[in-house]
């Protein structure tokens, strides 16, 4: 059994199907959960769900500053100890001639920038924590430049990467562990939204699409106050893409 209870997780971007299985999960198992949506009505089913189970979620909109969102969420619940960025969906695959820069602006803003500016406000609470958690995610094209996903995502979760790597290392003397999980071939995030990873069966090893179980797993662990000693790895939860190449 992982040790969750007690411990708070902020979660952005937590309305699409791996992560609800994952807040799930550590509802629980006494983990509290706090959402940070632009969209906090489509959070209701999670708030509702965790009425009946020993950790406590609530969601949080964009009306108040960062800051003092998560000043809100301290003094809720008592604790920050974990944040996990699972903002946005991963892109159906363009050609490069196609690329819109002001888009690749965009999406650079709100998964890189945005990971930033949050995690820089995060830090004073997450030094206080017994066991602080970051976990970011990536895909197998920020990697080897898979075609057959978008390359804007590629890019953007480059640098991604590169946040990871130096986040470990940083925090490393606070004992904050940052981890990344690539989360290629997965079935699709948000039904008839994004990438459709049906096209990538061929080049998975395993002979599946990922789901929300595998998903949650792996997050789960990555939470716990079991996985003190692994930090600044991106763990390839993608059936074996890759290994063929």
């Amino acid at each position: 059994m992982l040790t969750l209870k007690g411990r708070t997780c902020v979660i952005a971007g937590g309305t699409g199907n791996m992560a609800i299985k994952t807040v799930y999960e550590l509802l629980e198992q006494g983990m509290n959960v706090a959402l940070l949506s632009h969209f906090p009505e489509k959070c209701q089913q999670i708030v509702k769900y965790s009425e009946n189970c020993p950790g406590r979620c609530e969601a949080y909109g964009n009306e108040k500053t960062m800051e003092e969102t998560l000043k809100e969420i301290h003094d809720e619940f008592g604790s920050i100890d974990v944040f996990i960025s699972k903002t946005g969906i991963l892109e159906k695959p363009v050609l490069f001639e196609e690329i819109d820069p002001e888009k690749l602006n965009e999406l650079f803003d709100r998964q890189v920038t945005n990971i930033v500016r949050t995690v820089q406000l995060m830090l004073p609470y997450l030094k206080t924590s017994r066991a602080p958690r970051i976990i970011l995610f990536t895909t197998i094209g920020s990697f080897t430049g898979y075609r057959k996903e978008n390359l804007m995502d590629s890019i953007v979760k480059g640098a991604v990467n590169s946040l990871i790597l130096n986040l470990a290392e940083t925090l490393a003397e606070e004992s904050i562990t940052v981890n990344g999980v690539c989360i290629s071939g997965f079935i699709q995030d948000h039904n008839g939204e994004g990438l459709d990873s049906v096209t990538m069966l061929n080049d998975i090893p395993l002979g599946r699409l990922g789901n929300e179980n595998d998903f949650a797993a792996a997050v789960e662990y990555l939470v716990s106050e079991e996985a003190g000693f692994i930090t600044g790895e991106i763990i390839k939860l993608n059936g074996g893409m890759g290994l063929r190449s």
